[in-house]
């Protein structure tokens, strides 16, 4: 059985010595594992793609219960009162860094 040289292909290597390795393989052998390599990995990112897909389905199904109607309100009541306890707190912490600096400068008659 003859091949020609379009049937074959050279892949080279080196080994732990440094020694050049040369290995005839047929390339459809090569073209085959690449595509099974290739069709794994398609086959696992459709998987993942699908167990996304499913997640995202799912949340927007529990997304749709009455607990979670006034979401967005109840949201923006907390950011509001966060914001307004954290800008308090400053000015609190403001205020006794300043009473620390007026107790400890000695009083000059």
């Amino acid at each position: 059985m003859s091949y020609d040289v379009q049937h074959w292909c050279t892949i080279s290597s080196t080994n732990k010595r440094g020694h050049s390795l040369f290995i005839l393989v047929c390339a459809s052998t090569v073209r085959t594992k690449h595509f099974l390599w290739m069709w794994d990995g398609l086959k696992r990112c459709q998987g993942t793609l699908s167990i996304y897909q499913s997640n995202i389905s799912k949340n927007k199904l529990e997304l749709k219960q009455t607990r979670y109607n006034d979401i967005d309100w109840w949201y923006f009541n907390q950011l509001i009162q966060f914001k307004t306890t954290e800008m308090a707190n400053k000015d609190l912490d403001r205020y006794c860094n300043a009473l620390d600096k007026c107790w400890s400068i000695p009083y000059q008659i």
